[in-house]
């Protein structure tokens, strides 16, 4: 995860770096300032995904390295199966969490959930368009 962060991150600058005519220099210039923040935003809500991520999955592990020395007898067998479950309810609530996440932090996710449910319609292609922070790669068919 924090490798694909990294490569947006890389690509995100390699576009900024591209010329500008100086007769779009104003709107660019908006634009740009608004593509940074979305940037900054997405980029807090990976980090905060990936330490979700960990806080959420390292006890399930190590309660199983552990375990995997530890367990003795029948008494062992249902500390173990008692803390494992609770480990598996705190590894589920990242799936709930990270939705919440998004919803709650970011204004661009909340806007396309809005869109996808048909909730809310956007008046014009634009309001969808502007809010890309790249450009869509685009695919190559590999024979």
């Amino acid at each position: 995860m924090i490798v694909l962060i990294v490569d947006i991150f890389l690509k995100i600058r390699a576009q900024k770096r591209t010329l500008v005519a100086p007769t779009e220099a104003a709107a660019t210039q908006e634009l740009s300032r608004r593509n940074k923040r979305i940037h900054n935003q997405m980029i807090i809500l990976m980090l905060v995904n990936v330490i979700i991520f960990f806080a959420t999955t390292l006890p399930l592990t190590f309660d199983k390295l552990i375990a995997s020395f530890a367990i003795s007898g029948i008494a062992g067998l249902q500390r173990y199966l008692i803390t494992s479950s609770i480990f598996n309810w705190i590894l589920s609530l990242n799936f709930a969490i990270t939705f919440y996440i998004h919803c709650l932090s970011s204004s661009l996710f909340r806007n396309e959930f809005l869109y996808l449910f048909n909730i809310r319609r956007s008046q014009n292609n634009t309001d969808r368009t502007l809010t890309r922070v790249t450009a869509p790669i685009p695919l190559k068919v590999f024979n």
